[in-house]
């Protein structure tokens, strides 16, 4: 019989310290989406008023725009991670 080898290795597990946002090819950087956010009416708030703006989702959905694998670790509930 044959002994069967794979040869696929296991991928290393990341963390947030290895993803660099934005730096995708055609990835825009954050001053242009935060301007692309204000001139769509986008608006941004204090984290002060944050807890009640969220606490009802027909007031406010919190966006975090950051890479999934960042959102994985830590996150601000009840974030919907959408990243870009």
């Amino acid at each position: 019989r044959a002994a069967t080898v794979s040869s696929k290795a296991r991928a290393p597990q990341l963390t947030s310290a290895d993803v660099t946002p934005g730096q995708g090819a055609g990835s825009p950087k954050w001053p242009e989406i935060h301007d692309r956010c204000l001139a769509m009416g986008v608006k941004t708030v204090d984290a002060a008023d944050l807890p009640f703006l969220v606490s009802d989702p027909r007031r406010a959905i919190l966006v975090d725009v950051r890479q999934t694998i960042e959102f994985d670790e830590w996150r601000v509930p009840p974030a919907v991670n959408v990243p870009y």
